[in-house]
């Protein structure tokens, strides 16, 4: 084992010498003062902090070192600094004490450097009033929650934000942790004392998202995020957050929302673009309203004409009631939601639904949209129907000759004629659109016209071409009535006034564009005055133009097999399955020609309906004599054979030949009468419309309000219908307006039949008493618009005046009444352009002025003033 170290030696300690060293080798600084305040010890301590020599402080009064240390002989504890030797001020905690020497009174000062410490401090005190500010900046609020091991919790600290949120301030939640947490709804309760007690139990962060209600009433959603820390005491802390997101959950619940019912009309859109059986259609429909809208049922009724009972044609789910009646606005008197299906203000079905729990305004919009577009594919079946056997052969026809060529010049050849042929018009050519950003070129390929208009195959690269180029690169289709309103145009029209300076007077443009990326157009032009292109007309051009582009694919599909073919016979696998592509390419044409017609073409303008009546007018005459001749020529046939052979015996019995002699005259008699009856139609339509005057011309106004009424005959009464609607006429003595007499009948068509509706529809509502009749009053005259009545000036104005005694109009919708679009007309019965198109030909038009003048209860009564003379005036686009 080692040997033991000897122990130290220490020498012998006076207490003297004790005090002398504890002195010298204390750590604090020390230092006495005499009676005076002047220093007259210090020790080692107190120079290192001054950070001098003993005799440069000696003899000094204390405050000329130590600042903000006062005089006492009492002991006392101050906070006070030293002004150190390099200029730097130390903080101190100075402690005084007095010193009992024999004859002398001496203090004792100790002095602790706390310079760091009250450093640390601010900057804590610094970094707190940070976090405060930035706590109470931050969304929501930041909190601190305890729960003791004796189940008691409370909120050490939770930040200002809590305020918003529940309505209470912080410091009444830290004083009563119950007051924040008596706010989570009921339903919502259970699920948090869960979450709280699996977090405390398995230490994992605790989420939550639920309701609260507030003081004031308040529903809101919040959601709280935080992580359990166990301390040593067996507390449990959560430090989190906490925050309102009610705009959040309503936001995310409107889209999903929206989403449900953007998805509910793709479906219903995709069933009504499907082909297939009327019924089978609308069952799909049915069911698909009941799933997407959680409905109890849903039914589906149709008109097939207005004497007639409803049809139910779809049901699905729980429904009772039968069809419900037509009630205001759209919405049909029931036990249950009803959407009419109406097209063209005809009414042709009601959609009934039966809620399972209220539905919201967006799912009533969107009930409206479907109950529309279920009206139109109605409509549209039904019509297709209709014409099915007078188009499908022609369609057929120019399907079958598209498909079987697959040369691309005979496809395209056979198309332009036979669209041609179909449409009766002037001109029909296909085009290629190269669209070239420098010089964009339309190269017509094919066309089909009269021999008597030039030929315009060829390039072309005008400028004015560019609106053209665009509409096709877009795949728009540009459909033009009457070109000749772009006569007087702005630049911009500049496309529109070349090609009238062509001579072309309509236009129908429809673009293609193949999988190759190839743009082409159909383009069917007409130079012979304005050409309305119905919208069945559109539809029928645009089911050709989708054969024409398959016909196209197939051909360059063909083209394209021929030239693999013959580069390689290794490329046989692949040339085999192009082939297949092409039979199923075939196989979909004519699944595509069986749909193609897609609507009804109303052909012809007034004037060409003036030519085949002319015709048959002019010989019935002659039918009827040549018809009189043959029957006195076979009396006396059978006059002079009164045996004839047992052939035309047996014949004779068999077309009942008497009836026939007897009948046929009558037959006559009733074509020339219904001829009588279409001249009578077309002369009242041309005097409307004014087809054959496009340009000012001196009227009669009085005329034009007679030619409209006569059109509106059949509205006025009925013979089916109880309600008939009386007109007041007092016409003065009217000059002869300068005026475009077509749009100003147009004007009062517009403004009559909105009388006319007025008036129907408060006798729907029982507005008029058993002694009222619904009346309309016109009436004319001439005025001066001098401002002074009595001055006797010339007559410059025409005032026409059209009242209804219906049920009057509201100023919050007569303010809007000559806004485009606005209308109070339910889906599928009005545009809302009416009167602003009307407001625009009066005023911008004519210079006149358009006035409505109503009060709810006292009918409506429309003011229109035309000037006699033309004042130069805005062209109307």
């Amino acid at each position: 084992m080692p040997s033991r170290q000897p122990s130290p030696s220490f020498p012998s300690v006076t207490e003297d010498n004790l005090l002398t060293l504890l002195w010298e080798t204390a750590s604090i600084a020390l230092c006495i003062t005499d009676e005076q305040g002047n220093l007259v010890s210090v020790n080692a301590a107190y120079l290192k902090l001054y950070g001098g020599l003993a005799s440069e402080v000696l003899g000094q009064h204390f405050t000329t070192v130590l600042l903000g240390v006062g005089e006492s002989q009492q002991s006392q504890s101050y906070e006070g600094q030293m002004q150190c030797k390099n200029g730097e001020v130390r903080d101190l905690q100075v402690t005084i004490a007095p010193l009992h020497s024999e004859n002398r009174n001496l203090q004792l000062m100790t002095l602790v450097d706390i310079t760091e410490r009250k450093r640390l401090g601010r900057a804590l005190q610094h970094s707190e009033q940070r976090l405060e500010k930035l706590a109470a900046h931050i969304p929501g609020t930041l909190y601190q929650f305890c729960l003791s091991r004796e189940g008691k919790f409370y909120f050490p600290y939770i930040s200002l934000g809590i305020a918003e949120i529940a309505e209470l301030d912080a410091a009444t939640v830290i004083a009563d942790a119950q007051s924040l947490l008596s706010l989570v709804h009921p339903d919502d309760w259970a699920e948090l004392e869960e979450s709280i007690v699996l977090s405390a139990q398995t230490l994992h962060p605790w989420k939550w998202e639920g309701r609260c209600i507030t003081p004031s009433g308040k529903v809101k959603w919040v959601q709280g995020a935080s992580r359990p820390e166990l301390h040593a005491d067996g507390s449990i802390v959560w430090d989190g957050w906490l925050m309102e997101i009610t705009d959040r959950k309503q936001t995310n619940a409107a889209l999903l929302e929206r989403s449900r019912l953007a998805t509910l009309c793709a479906k219903v859109g995709a069933i009504l673009g499907q082909g297939g059986n009327l019924e089978t259609i609308l069952q799909e429909c049915t069911r698909t309203l009941v799933v997407y809208l959680n409905a109890k049922g849903v039914k589906i009724w149709t008109f097939s004409s207005p004497t007639q009972p409803p049809q139910l044609q779809a049901v699905m789910g729980e429904l009772a009631g039968e069809c419900p009646a037509i009630g205001s606005e759209g919405m049909l008197a029931s036990e249950f939601p009803a959407y009419p299906l109406i097209v063209d203000e005809r009414l042709i079905g009601v959609l009934g639904i039966a809620e399972q729990e209220g539905f919201t305004d967006a799912v009533h919009h969107t009930l409206s949209w479907i109950a529309n577009a279920i009206a139109v594919a109605i409509d549209r079946w039904w019509a297709r129907e209709a014409l099915l056997s007078r188009r499908e052969g022609l369609l057929f026809r120019l399907a079958s000759q598209i498909r079987n060529s697959l040369d691309l010049n005979t496809i395209l050849n056979t198309a332009v004629q036979e669209i041609r042929s179909l449409l009766k018009i002037d001109r029909c050519h296909f085009l290629w659109c190269w669209p070239d950003l420098r010089s964009p070129t339309l190269t017509i390929t094919h066309e089909a016209s009269d021999a008597n208009f030039p030929c315009w195959l060829g390039d072309y690269h005008l400028p004015n071409l560019e609106q053209m180029v665009e509409r096709i690169q877009n795949l728009e289709s540009w459909q033009i009535d009457d070109l000749s309103v772009f006569k007087n145009s702005s630049p911009q029209a500049a496309c529109e006034v070349g090609l009238l300076s062509q001579g072309i007077t309509a236009q129908l443009l429809l673009p293609l564009q193949t999988r190759s990326g190839q743009l082409g157009a159909i383009a069917c032009i007409h130079f012979s005055g304005p050409r309305p292109w119905s919208d069945r007309e559109v539809d029928l051009l645009q089911a050709v133009t989708n054969q024409l582009t398959l016909a196209i694919e197939q051909a360059e599909l063909y083209a394209l097999t021929r030239t693999d073919a013959l580069r390689a016979q290794a490329q046989a696998q692949e040339l085999k399955q192009a082939l297949h592509k092409l039979q199923q390419t075939q196989a979909q044409l004519v699944q595509t020609e069986k749909m193609s017609s897609l609507g009804q073409m109303v052909a012809g303008i007034a004037h060409e309906i003036n030519n085949p009546v002319n015709f048959i007018n002019g010989n019935l005459l002659h039918a009827s004599n040549y018809i009189e001749d043959l029957s006195e020529l076979l009396t006396l046939y059978m006059q002079a054979y009164p045996n004839p052979a047992s052939e035309i015996t047996v014949k004779a019995q068999s077309i009942d030949l008497e009836f026939i002699q007897e009948d046929l005259p009558r037959i006559l008699d009733s074509m020339r009468v219904g001829a009588e009856r279409i001249s009578q139609i077309v002369l009242s339509l041309r005097k409307f419309s004014r087809l054959d005057e496009a340009e000012r011309k001196h009227v009669n106004l009085n005329e034009g309000i007679d030619n409209t009424l006569s059109i509106l005959q059949h509205r006025l009464t009925s013979k089916t219908s109880p309600f008939a609607i009386q007109v007041i006429k007092k016409y003065s003595d009217l000059p002869a307006v300068e005026c475009y007499a077509g749009q100003l009948n147009q004007v009062f068509m517009n403004i009559l039949s909105n009388a006319i509706d007025a008036l129907e529809e408060a006798y729907r509502q029982d507005y008029f008493r058993s002694d009222t009749t619904p009346t309309i009053w016109i009436y004319t005259q001439p005025i001066s618009s001098h401002p002074n009545p009595d001055i006797e000036m010339p007559l410059d104005t025409v005032l026409i005046r059209i009242a209804d005694n219906g049920i009057g109009i509201p100023d919050s919708i007569k303010k809007r009444l000559f806004d485009p679009f606005f209308t109070t007309k339910s889906v599928g019965k009005g545009t809302g352009l009416g009167l602003s198109i009307s407001y625009q030909v009066v005023v911008e038009r004519h210079g006149g002025s358009l006035e409505c003048f109503s009060e709810p209860g006292q009918g409506a009564e429309f003011f229109i003033k035309i000037p006699i003379s033309p004042i130069p005036v805005l062209p109307l686009e």
